[in-house]
């Protein structure tokens, strides 16, 4: 459809029917100081002491019924699309934050009447040393997203469905004021109207994915209109009318351009709270390094045309930020430019900048901190998962390691580094297997599900709460410590499997005599579960700029040194199949002595020396995003070589 200015502008002169007549009736009996108090009450999140406020038993009966009907859910809600949407959500949220900030926020602030209610309405003015009106608002602004998407918050007593009751209160409790108060409604149209909720749920909906795409990230349409669909529902919540709620992105991309064709323009004040918006980030960003960060990503994000509307300085990355920039960010996205490639990754750390210093703001007015669900950052308890069955075919490996990658994003368990890693390696064993690369393709399989088969055995005593072999076991204990970066859950893991595992799986299918045949397309498969490195030298560059960078600088001789380990490791583990093939009888004994070698190699890897401990537990500290959006980093960035 197309939104044009004649079919929006009726829009413009409605409110919140429900709502409204509710304040309206409060202000009618002459209780404009129940409606200040109502105010407060709204502002401090205590809208549940309204009914307390009110003296007369119709109004009261009338709130009850009005909080009543605004909590259910529409028949229509899809619970399935919404819990996608919250999966979305809990996967991105640090950058979905930021967007919010840089993108969304700001969007809304150069349409002109919208920024006209927004900086009139002050709202509670405090004197007491907390953040001013316009700061608190943005900060209000995250804390209600952070409070209705994880899932399950909006159930009918959930913190969401209260949440969007006591925003969809307090703009009817503007709209009163500015009924009663002199606002000029033919040059500014109603407050907060039908038109201007619409495009503030689109801001926080369709533009939220734009931004993602604009930062790299590739969302599938299936996921995207899940999003939207969460946002329908959250808008029927909200009072926004029908026709003005839309169920796919590409609808609401339609519908938000014809809003900012209608409503964007320069404004005093649409400048202002920008100006504000950008001064609250660099206030939670605080270091020096950040300072110029906030305008640059607005202009990033809104584009442009948009920034200059809004007054945003154009900043220009300095030679030197530019060349190290692009050392640290997507070699290999020529196609956006060395700025685009810039921004990219300076987004991912604002990100996560962002959400740390928020989650240690204190909110002076609501005597609270910000609060962002534990679920969303912190691997605190273990999902339920199934028990995987022994597989018989490497198409099963792939199907299981990909739920157990997407299980350990759920749960922002670390365990799926390795998981996420094992899944893209198995799919070019298997594109081998199907290209004929191997010279024992039959073989290659049966090696490679036995392989997998051990894998998910320890991964089932994991989730069952029993003890798994040595190596595992130190690799599940290393997952619970919040102070090992990405590389050496990775590491231990693969010690674990293809240190321990892959030696016994070879050894038990070949006899001393056959083994020998094997050993090409061992090493050729060894050579893929090596490229690992590879992938995690790209990942890294996303997840700890930190290590990034000290490994740009010693680039040659990291590489080096992983060369050589990747040697070793490859030798070792050939040595071990032909030993273990030799034991017989004595089997049990090796692997035990094995088993050992293993897990005091494995110690090595998540205990190094203290002085290193030390540098890498502050490394730990800086890494980016959750774990689920590491994961996701390590999961799309496939650059582990195909078989030649």
């Amino acid at each position: 459809m197309n939104w044009t200015s004649t079919i929006l502008e009726p829009y413009r002169h409605v409110g919140d029917k429900p709502a409204d007549e509710f304040f309206q009736k409060v202000f009618e009996q002459g209780q404009l100081q129940t409606l200040n108090e109502i105010f407060k009450a709204l502002a401090k999140n205590k809208h549940n002491n309204i009914t307390s406020l009110l003296k007369d038993k119709t109004l009261i009966s009338e709130f009850e019924s009005y909080m009543q009907e605004t909590s259910t859910l529409p028949a229509w809600a899809d619970h399935s699309k919404m819990q996608r949407a919250s999966k979305l959500f809990k996967l991105y949220n640090p950058r979905i934050l930021m967007i919010l900030l840089c993108k969304s926020i700001p969007t809304c602030y150069s349409c002109a009447k919208g920024a006209k209610v927004l900086n009139v309405t002050g709202r509670i003015e405090t004197h007491d040393g907390s953040i001013n009106s316009i700061t608190r608002r943005l900060m209000e602004t995250a804390q209600f997203i952070y409070n209705i998407l994880p899932d399950h918050r909006l159930q009918s007593d959930g913190v969401g469905i209260q949440s969007i009751q006591k925003v969809r209160l307090m703009h009817a409790s503007i709209r009163s004021y500015a009924a009663n108060m002199h606002w000029d409604f033919e040059k500014y149209d109603v407050p907060i109207n039908q038109e201007d909720l619409a495009g503030t749920l689109l801001s926080f909906s369709s533009l939220i994915l734009e931004g993602l795409e604009q930062t790299g990230i590739k969302i599938k349409d299936e996921d995207k209109d899940a999003y939207m669909h969460f946002w329908k529902v959250v808008g029927h919540l909200m009072g926004v009318q029908d026709d003005l709620l839309v169920d796919s992105y590409a609808s609401g991309s339609a519908l938000m351009k014809g809003i900012i064709n209608h409503q964007q323009a320069p404004s005093e004040d649409g400048r202002k709270l920008t100006a504000s918006c950008i001064a609250f980030m660099q206030h939670m960003l605080k270091a020096k390094m950040w300072e110029k960060e906030p305008a640059r990503m607005i202009r990033f994000f809104v584009g442009d045309e948009t920034a200059d509307v809004l007054g945003v300085e154009n900043i220009k990355p300095k030679h030197w930020e530019a060349k190290l920039l692009e050392r640290l960010f997507n070699e290999q996205e020529s196609h956006i430019g060395l700025i685009g490639r810039m921004l990219r990754g300076t987004a991912y750390l604002m990100s996560h900048e962002l959400v740390n210093a928020l989650k240690a703001t204190h909110n002076k007015a609501k005597e609270s901190l910000f609060e962002i669900p534990a679920s969303l950052s912190d691997f605190k308890s273990k999902i339920p998962f199934p028990a995987i069955p022994e597989i018989e075919h490497i198409d099963e490996a792939i199907h299981y390691q990909k739920l157990l990658t997407d299980h350990f994003q759920e749960e922002n368990n670390p365990l799926g580094y390795f998981a996420a890693i094992y899944w893209l390696v198995t799919r070019k064993v298997r594109d081998g297997i199907k290209e004929g690369k191997f010279k024992l393709p039959e073989m290659m399989e049966k090696v490679d599900v036995g392989f997998a088969n051990r894998y998910f055995a320890a991964i089932n005593a994991y989730n069952s709460g029993q003890k798994a072999t040595g190596p595992w076991q130190l690799t599940f204990d290393a997952a619970e410590r919040n102070n090992l970066i990405v590389n050496q859950h990775v590491f231990v893991a693969c010690n674990a499997h293809i240190g321990f595992d892959l030696g016994i799986t070879v050894a038990e299918e070949f006899t001393p005599q056959t083994v020998l045949s094997f050993k090409e397309d061992f090493l050729m498969m060894n050579t893929l579960f090596m490229g690992l490195y590879t992938q995690m030298n790209f990942d890294i560059h996303h997840i700890s700029w930190e290590f990034a960078a000290v490994m740009d600088v010693m680039k040659n001789d990291y590489v080096k040194v992983e060369n050589l380990f990747m040697t070793i490791a490859r030798d070792k583990a050939w040595t071990n199949v032909l030993s273990l093939s030799l034991e017989g009888d004595n089997l049990p004994k090796a692997i035990s002595q094995l088993e050992k070698e293993a897990v005091n190699f494995g110690k090595s890897i998540i205990s190094p020396d203290p002085i290193f401990e030390n540098i890498i537990s502050k490394i730990a500290k800086g890494e980016s995003g959750t774990v689920a959006d590491r994961i996701s980093v390590m999961e799309h960035g496939d650059h582990i070589m195909d078989l030649q």
